[in-house]
């Protein structure tokens, strides 16, 4: 049986990717900032529920239910400013920007897609959603720290959210490639 690795996500646009490629300039005058990988700007988005290692025959189900909850919920904008940090179980450390507005109802959405594929058999998050959007990985935590530091508060600026995508993800060498395979759009 074939499986595919999913998650469901929202696309990032408006000006956020040109200011995160600015994010990137900003922090080369730090130092090495080659020691984080970053997301490829045409990459970003914001992740609402990773589904992990799927079989090909759910597509039709996930589909209908990322139909559904999209038609429940109008199109809408968030705004992104600030940077934050998280470490992972392998000690690297996340750099994300934060959801100042818009960040409810992607709580609600978020909320309801766990619901659904809870009663699908899909494992439900045993944290409450965080919204973030990732922007890199870090082993040094210092320099996170660091940028951090001189970087808090930065405007990523405002992108709608228009649709709910369903993304499959394969890890390649050169890093991560995401092909959307449903887009559901919202009422």
């Amino acid at each position: 049986m074939e499986r595919l690795r999913l998650f469901i996500a929202v696309d990032v646009g408006g000006d956020v990717p040109h200011r995160y490629e600015s994010v990137i300039g900003n922090l080369k005058w730090l130092g090495n900032s080659s020691r984080i990988k970053w997301i490829d700007p045409g990459n970003l988005h914001l992740t609402l529920k990773f589904l992990g290692s799927t079989p090909v025959e759910a597509l039709p189900v996930l589909e209908t239910i990322l139909k559904d909850i999209a038609a429940n919920h109008r199109a809408f904008f968030i705004t992104l400013a600030g940077l934050g940090m998280f470490s992972t179980r392998q000690r690297t450390q996340v750099l994300w920007a934060d959801v100042q507005e818009g960040k409810t109802e992607l709580e609600r959405i978020a909320a309801e897609l766990d619901q659904s594929l809870g009663e699908l058999g899909i494992p439900r998050e045993p944290r409450a959603f965080a919204a973030h959007l990732t922007l890199g990985r870090a082993k040094d935590r210092s320099f996170t720290r660091e940028a951090l530091n001189k970087l808090k508060g930065f405007p990523f600026g405002t992108t709608p959210i228009s649709e709910l995508v369903l993304f499959e993800s394969q890890t390649l060498p050169a890093g991560a490639v995401y092909r959307a395979l449903v887009r559901a759009r919202l009422a």
